[in-house]
């Protein structure tokens, strides 16, 4: 039984992977180290290998994964480099989308096989964008997904596992800035443990929110608005960006909003919201065990997309209703659990109302329509700026260069030019 789980959740595992690979193979075949993975994290550990450059400010905050692996890439040959950037963003992708076939995940579901079904179906839907694949700095956002799923799932039974978990945790607690909204799920977690192992896990866990934000973090002044211009914003994120572009391309979107249909995405996204509120409303009544995680859900959904705004100095600078690929990972986290949660109450009602001979109608619909969004968005999943044979020059010359030589490759975008002192 063990070895049948072993083996399932690696081939969940490594369909995620492959799926990943072929949604963005171009870029793990020739990786150029694309945004901050080469600006950031490469020009600085290149010149920079000493312990201490590990816990170093990117932007105010530092993103322990990311800088963990560009230290240790540090120490191999400079031309592997970027493969292992692109290996490791690949690999994590893989484990973020398949770690909810776990079996400590059995509360929300208990069918091992629905589950990893589950995992495979959210890797189909093309709800990021080629760096959130293919990009070691942008792990940061699989590292929030991670941190809340594994704040939800059940407590390693063995001492050394829980201090395992405890371990990893921290990690991903000091990658991502916006993991202090997991104090309070922590919190909740510490009052209902009954084991006090578990409960020294999650207050460790808050401990590590708290001394993570005690550091610093980049806090800018958001500009006066009105509750009504807060309000509209918040809206138009979660109808828009949140549930709408979750099943369409956000060019289709744009057009919607070019022929002044915005009223229809509100109304479709706003039907499908209280259409999901009233299938756990009634669950509730008929005293049907609800899993956390549609909770936990609403309150990441929420919360994520109001830091958002609070950070943007102004609704033309951050992530707005108008920009395109460049603002997809602000809405990914919140677009991950809103599809899961998605999924797991259409799982939980098949359960109790199956389709019977419209299974293979439905089954059927569900393939067609995953073949035509993920064509439709091919254009998040290809290089922004195709410059990979500039970059090999770039490496080329950064080899054959004498010792303290400023060596610079200019890349078009934010903060995106690499510049390295020959070592």
């Amino acid at each position: 039984m063990e070895r049948n789980r072993i083996a399932l959740k690696t081939g969940v595992f490594v369909a995620v992977a492959l799926i990943t690979f072929l949604r963005a193979a171009p870029y793990f075949l020739h990786p150029t180290m694309q945004a901050e993975d080469g600006s950031w994290l490469f020009a600085f550990y290149y010149n920079h290998q000493n312990l201490a450059a590990i816990g170093h400010f990117f932007a105010g905050y530092i993103c322990l994964l990311p800088q963990l692996v560009a230290f240790i890439s540090g120490k191999f040959p400079q031309e592997i480099v970027p493969y292992i950037y692109a290996a490791f963003a690949l690999l994590f992708n893989a484990f973020t989308f398949s770690l909810f076939s776990w079996e400590r995940f059995r509360g929300v579901i208990e069918s091992d096989g629905i589950r990893a079904g589950v995992c495979v179906l959210m890797a189909l839907f093309p709800i990021g964008s080629v760096f959130l694949l293919s990009s070691t700095m942008y792990t940061f956002w699989n590292a929030l997904v991670i941190l809340i799923l594994l704040s939800l799932a059940e407590v390693p039974g063995s001492r050394a596992g829980k201090v395992l978990q405890g371990f990893f945790m921290i990690i991903l607690i000091w990658s991502n800035p916006i993991s202090v909204l997991c104090v309070p799920i922590f919190a909740w977690r510490t009052w209902q443990a009954l084991d006090r192992d578990d409960q020294v896990l999650h207050m460790m866990m808050i401990i590590a929110c708290l001394i993570y934000q005690w550091l610093g973090v980049v806090h800018d002044e958001p500009s006066a608005r009105t509750i009504g211009q807060w309000a509209y914003l918040w809206a138009a994120f979660l109808l828009e960006r949140i549930v709408f572009e979750t099943f369409v391309d956000v060019y289709t979107r744009l057009w919607f909003r070019d022929i002044q249909w915005v009223w229809f995405m509100w109304t479709t996204s706003a039907a499908l919201l209280l259409g999901m509120a009233a299938a756990i409303l009634i669950c509730w009544f008929k005293k049907v065990r609800l899993p956390y995680l549609f909770l936990v859900s609403c309150f990441f959904i929420v919360l994520v997309s109001i830091v958002g705004i609070i950070v943007g100095r102004s609704a033309g600078t951050w992530g707005t209703i108008q920009n395109v690929e460049i603002s997809q990972r602000y809405f990914y986290v919140q677009r991950f659990f809103f599809l899961l949660s998605l999924m797991v109450l259409v799982i939980h009602f098949l359960q109790r109302y199956p389709l019977g001979k419209f299974r293979v109608v439905a089954i059927s619909g569900l393939v067609l329509y995953l073949l035509a969004v993920n064509v439709e968005r091919m254009h998040l999943y290809s290089h922004l700026h195709k410059d990979d044979r500039e970059f090999a020059l770039f490496m080329q010359e950064l080899r054959d260069s004498p010792k303290g030589k400023e060596i610079i490759f200019f890349r078009p975008g934010a903060g995106f030019t690499i510049r390295v002192n020959k070592r």
